[in-house]
């Protein structure tokens, strides 16, 4: 027979009793020491509810469990104490450390961030989907205003690739460019309106572009894009990958 636990003992328990990872005999002395001490009882139930969002399904913590926790982690460690140990006719297991808690509000923080990135990464992917629909939406208005200027632009290799533009008397431009195929991370296309012998970036439409905006002034006559470094030049050097 194993010797009775101490309070103490039962008190450094809690945590593992709430996460069930206390023996059966330690079990039966902490249900009955908890039957007769509320203030056990009430540590117990702070236990239990940190461990309840190990399991956590998207409902936010409640505020008065992170200021427990945060209490919990600020108190000051118990003064050290030597005792002399009586040896035991039964040795019992090792107790489980009070970092049972610990580990479990840890854990709860962790999951809790988890989700909270993954929520705000879709929030960010709805919003782009959002913002992609809404400027396709404009640049199909801006394609069927006659008062806009047209353009097309086509390979001057002959390769069967070609974009369509549009720059509305607002000077508002619109490009639909998706049969470009996609470049390197470390390139992009880089847009450049022609006027006479003026050529002026308009912007850069990185490796994948499908419908992208871009503002024009100034009497633009022609369109031309071309395969640059990623973050552009000022003055390309490159053959255009389509013109006007």
């Amino acid at each position: 027979m194993s010797e009775p636990l101490g309070v103490a003992e039962i008190e450094e328990l809690i945590g593992a009793y709430a996460l069930d990872a206390v023996e059966p005999d330690e079990r039966a002395a902490i249900e009955a020491h908890l039957a007769g001490c509320p203030r056990c009882r009430a540590e117990l139930a702070d236990h239990l509810e940190a461990a309840s969002y190990l399991s956590y399904t998207g409902a936010p913590a409640p505020d008065a469990l992170w200021g427990r926790i945060s209490a919990a982690l600020e108190e000051p460690p118990p003064a050290l104490r030597l005792a002399v140990v009586q040896p035991r006719t039964e040795r019992r297991g090792p107790s489980r450390p009070a970092l049972w808690t610990l580990a479990a509000a840890a854990a709860v923080i962790l999951v809790v961030m988890s989700v909270a990135l993954v929520r705000q990464h879709a929030q960010i992917d709805d919003l782009h989907h959002q913002q992609a629909a809404a400027v396709a939406r404009s640049a199909r208005q801006a394609m069927s205003d006659p008062a806009g200027q047209h353009f097309t632009l086509t390979s001057p290799s002959g390769a069967e690739v070609s974009a369509t533009a549009v720059i509305s008397p607002s000077g508002t431009g619109y490009l639909l460019a998706s049969d470009l195929p996609k470049l390197a991370s470390d390139r992009t296309y880089q847009l450049w309106g022609v006027s006479g012998s003026r050529v002026i970036s308009l912007g850069l439409l990185g490796p994948s572009p499908q419908v992208s905006t871009f503002s024009a002034h100034g009497g633009v006559k022609g369109l031309a894009i071309t395969d640059e470094v990623a973050g552009g030049v000022a003055v390309t050097r490159q053959t255009p990958v389509l013109a006007t």
